[in-house]
């Protein structure tokens, strides 16, 4: 199995990613059904697999938007295909657009 550098990966990958994914792997490989890998990805972590990569894509966002990136530069390293997708999934996520997220008060 090939791991990539988490440098070159827009979703942040820790010891529980890993885990997961050798999971799927053994899942997959005893021939275990989408919807059963659905079902236990949920029954473990409280989230759809569509709730969990935005989720994770979402907290590289933040990591790249705290270290000074522009919007437009971190929405198309997580993966939006436009900088208004990724601003819209950020307010509705955190209540807020990106910059105004960043922005010291005044």
């Amino acid at each position: 199995m090939m791991i990539i550098d988490q440098q070159d990966s827009p979703i942040p990958c820790d010891g529980q990613v890993l885990l997961w994914a050798c999971r799927l792997v053994l899942l997959l490989s005893v021939g275990a059904s989408r919807r059963t890998l659905e079902r236990t990805f949920v029954a473990e972590t409280g989230l759809t697999i569509g709730a969990w990569r935005q989720r994770q894509r979402l907290l590289r966002a933040l990591e790249l938007l705290a270290q000074g990136e522009p919007v437009t530069t971190v929405a198309l390293t997580v993966g939006y295909r436009t900088p208004s997708a990724f601003t819209a999934m950020f307010h509705e996520q955190l209540g807020t657009t990106p910059t105004r997220y960043f922005r010291p008060d005044p």
